[in-house]
């Protein structure tokens, strides 16, 4: 008789949009019988073990975190549905069927580099025990978000192999620094394009362990219900006036760039005098919470608010209700890495502004310009004159999901080395 061992692999979820991204995945390696998937959310809002620190340190270390803990509280009542809320991941996760193996604290203040260090430390000290007690055997990690690097690094140091879904991008802000670092602790890679796999080679990763299989978020946009006639909003922070649907709108999307520093501010002022000049109607959606957010995203708030019946301020949003909008836009205006893929497959018209993306492939549907207002306000009317593009395909057909548990089904761990060597 053969026995037949499941491979644990573990995804370790720190806000929605990577929920978002991870969720066709996840449910494609559910229907493997060879597989044990497993669940670690990372997130401030740690109701269910505020005290964890006295299970592995000393009574100051619990009263300081218990102190976060009651202002995470307060923050998330005055702030309802917000990105850090890890009751909310977990609610979507019982949702779809998806159990909880863990839950680690990410005490994160937002809106500064300090702050994404804290984060990153919490959770460098965490995650260990969990890794350990679950008996992970493969870590499954997306993408390039700061409190993934010593989640990738804690996989490396106990040798379990990572598998790292969207390296060989490359992009302005410290995110393509910790995509690159995160490819090399990496083991199995899944890269969005071919050119990306290219990097990947050049970087000293082995071809044969390199698949490309597209971008996992389109799968949910062939399932997505673009109508607006029955246009909801769950979960989100809504602020501003009412604004018609069935016109033409803009959707506003602008993160801050971590290596500019106090400069966000005056990138954000002069992307906010381009949008009063704009007639069109404006849905803003709020920021990250990286540092400088609270230069980028206090100052659109208090735009939006301020434009009386033709301006919504979103704080966030879930997955298909932002689908729906940026299907649905008349132009896209910011930095989201969205904007760049998510849009092109939708034929969205975008104007990306400034340098976050920077030498990030984009599809047809983009115009790129620099921080100056008269510049956005003509590139802007430029796009909504075009009107919508052509679907690009080229980040992906919609069944990255699928392609990617395929591989981890089949993989053999036991032939796995977990001692890299450079490939030349």
């Amino acid at each position: 008789m053969t026995i037949c061992v499941k491979k644990k692999i573990t995804v370790v979820i720190t806000n929605r949009a990577d929920y978002g991204r991870l969720l066709p995945i996840m449910r494609a390696i559910r229907t493997k019988p060879n597989i044990t998937l497993q669940v670690i959310i990372a997130a401030p809002n740690f109701f269910n073990n505020f005290l964890w620190p006295l299970r592995h340190g000393k009574l100051f270390p619990a009263l300081h975190f218990l102190w976060w803990h009651l202002s995470i509280i307060v923050l998330s009542y005055l702030d309802a549905g917000n990105e850090v809320d890890s009751n909310y991941l977990a609610r979507m996760l019982s949702k779809e069927g998806f159990p909880v193996d863990a839950r680690i604290p990410m005490i994160h203040k937002g809106g500064s580099a300090e702050a994404m260090i804290s984060g990153a430390g919490v959770v460098l000290t965490t995650i260990p025990r969990e890794f350990k007690r679950l008996g992970s055997d493969i870590l499954l990690i997306y993408g390039d978000r700061f409190e993934l690097l010593p989640v990738a690094m804690v996989a490396a140091m106990l040798n379990i192999p990572i598998a790292h879904i969207e390296g060989g991008d490359i992009s302005g802000t410290i995110d393509e620094s910790v995509r690159h670092a995160v490819t090399k602790l990496a083991h199995i890679h899944f890269p969005i394009t071919e050119k990306s796999r290219e990097r990947l080679i050049k970087m000293g990763e082995h071809p044969k362990r390199i698949y490309v299989c597209g971008m996992p978020a389109l799968d949910m946009l062939g399932e997505t219900n673009y109508s607006l006639d029955d246009f909801y909003i769950q979960n989100s922070i809504f602020q501003g006036s009412q604004i018609n649907l069935h016109e033409p709108f803009a959707l506003i999307i602008y993160h801050p760039v971590t290596t500019r520093g106090e400069e966000n501010r005056t990138d954000v002022e002069i992307l906010i005098r381009a949008l009063t000049r704009i007639p069109l109607q404006k849905i803003v959606i709020g920021s990250n919470r990286d540092a400088g957010s609270s230069d980028t995203l206090d100052p659109l708030w208090h735009f939006a608010l301020t434009q009386e019946n033709r301006s919504v301020f979103f704080k966030s949003l879930e997955v298909s209700d932002f689908y729906r909008l940026l299907k649905n836009a008349s132009v896209a205006v910011g930095n989201s890495s969205s904007f760049l893929r998510e849009a092109a497959y939708l034929g969205t018209p975008v104007v990306l502004v400034g340098d976050r993306q920077q030498g990030r492939e984009r599809g047809t549907n983009v115009v790129e310009v620099l921080h100056d207002a008269d510049i956005i306000v003509e590139a802007t009317q430029k796009q909504f004159e075009h009107g919508r593009y052509e679907s690009d395909p080229r980040f992906g057909d919609g069944t990255a999901g699928t392609r990617i548990a395929d591989v981890l089904a089949s993989l053999d761990i036991s032939q796995l080395p977990i001692q890299k060597k450079f490939y030349e």
